[in-house]
């Protein structure tokens, strides 16, 4: 079983941007969030465990980002939520 997250966005008109603006702001939401102290961590960490799902996850949404998760199986079948 595999599961593959997809980070979707309608895109932000009034900055004149489309799409693409769901490639820079996940990395920007991540250093709003070191920078506010939401993310302490020290050193190399993986992102995992240093960010905070939940934060992270409100910050993605404040942004009107939404995130599609499918599971593959084996066998080929997959699930969509």
């Amino acid at each position: 079983m595999r599961a593959i997250a997809d980070c979707h966005v309608q895109g932000i008109p009034q900055w004149g941007i489309g799409v693409d603006s769901d490639t820079g702001c996940p990395p920007s939401i991540a250093a709003l969030m070191i920078a506010s102290g939401e993310i302490q961590g020290t050193g190399v960490l993986p992102p995992e465990t240093a960010v905070p799902p939940d934060l992270f996850f409100k910050h993605l949404a404040q942004r009107k980002m939404r995130l599609k998760i499918r599971t593959i199986f084996l066998y080929g079948e997959i699930h969509a939520r």
